[in-house]
């Protein structure tokens, strides 16, 4: 017999969360969330274990929206961001 778990797909970025994970779970606050990560990428040691990606920086939307090679990809997160929140209004969300 298999189980059906039910997730939260953000529409948007595309995470997916668990619904006992998404009741928890807080939005970052877009002034202070840096959209764009910086991080480093470490080679597999030997055995092959992988130390991961530590970051190592990161821009806010603002900051982001300063620099001309992140425009495009501000612009489709409005564009998509735009029509969520256009199928929510449609659907009597408040």
């Amino acid at each position: 017999m298999t189980d059906t778990i039910s997730y939260v797909h953000c529409p948007v970025c595309g995470l997916n969360r668990t619904l006992n994970r998404a009741k928890v779970a807080t939005l970052p606050n877009p002034q202070k969330h840096d959209l764009v990560q910086f991080r480093r990428q470490y080679g597999r040691e030997k055995g092959g274990k992988c130390k991961g990606f530590p970051r190592v920086g990161g821009l806010t939307i603002k900051q982001a929206a300063a620099q001309p090679e992140y425009r495009h990809y501000l612009s489709r997160i409005l564009k998509q961001a735009r029509l969520v929140i256009q199928e929510l209004e449609e659907a009597g969300v408040r």
